[in-house]
């Protein structure tokens, strides 16, 4: 199938640079992969042959993924969704108590770590 259309839609609506989808998988078992790109440019990052070495690239990441066409555009909406919040308003939502002073240091240390082991498992 082809998914241009598509592809366009959803990096209009998520402003990247560039997107295409990429399917993956038999008939009724395949999923698509909507995989968005940022142009870039390596002012000054790499070396060739020890001279500082620039040029431009697109930085590309899969953002969101989906049975069909409905529930790609649903996963993308999620992804724009999740990224207008904040850490702490995103730990609310999925219910891990967060203190009212987010600048107290020590109570963000045991927060990060309760995270961080909480990811992993």
């Amino acid at each position: 199938m082809e998914y241009e259309a598509l592809a366009e839609e959803l990096r209009q609506l998520l402003g990247f640079d560039t997107a295409r989808i990429s399917e993956c998988g038999m008939s009724s078992d395949s999923k698509l992969f909507l995989i968005v790109g940022t142009r870039k440019h390596s002012e000054g990052e790499w070396t060739k042959n020890g001279k500082p070495w620039s040029f431009d690239y697109v930085a590309t990441k899969v953002v969101a993924s989906g049975k069909d066409e409905d529930d790609l555009r649903a996963s993308a909406a999620e992804y724009k969704r999740l990224c207008g919040m904040t850490m702490v308003q995103y730990l609310r939502e999925i219910g891990i108590e967060v203190p009212k002073s987010v600048e107290d240091v020590a109570e963000l240390a045991k927060l990060n770590q309760f995270t961080h082991r909480a990811f992993r498992a």
